[in-house]
């Protein structure tokens, strides 16, 4: 089903502002926080595996990780009849933007 220009419109502008939201969000963190963990969580879940990783491949098995507790949130709410927060689906996008952020070499690592 085809959209019309004026819900098209909508859409991009709610998509384009709430991007720079999440945008100015991401980097106010990595300002406080870093990416160390993220490669260090990585690095030892590879440890445990066996397997060697570039620090790209740590950095986004570090994310994976993150990712899998927030989906469990989903989940769990799912399970109660709830709806999942917000927050926790804006976690979910942040982190899936970081890995492709870090790809295109825009996020610092």
């Amino acid at each position: 089903m085809a959209i019309g220009k004026r819900q098209q419109n909508r859409l991009h502008k709610w998509w384009t502002d709430h991007a720079a939201s999440e945008a100015d969000g991401m980097i106010a963190k990595l300002d406080e926080y870093g990416t160390g963990d993220l490669h260090e969580i990585g690095e030892r879940l590879a440890s445990l595996i066996g397997r060697e990783v570039t620090r790209q491949q740590a950095y986004e098995l570090g994310v994976m990780f993150y990712l899998i507790g927030k989906m469990q949130r989903v989940i769990t709410a799912s399970e109660l009849q709830r709806d999942a927060s917000d927050d926790t689906w804006h976690d979910i996008a942040v982190y899936a933007k970081m890995v492709l952020a870090a790809r295109a070499k825009a996020m610092p690592q």
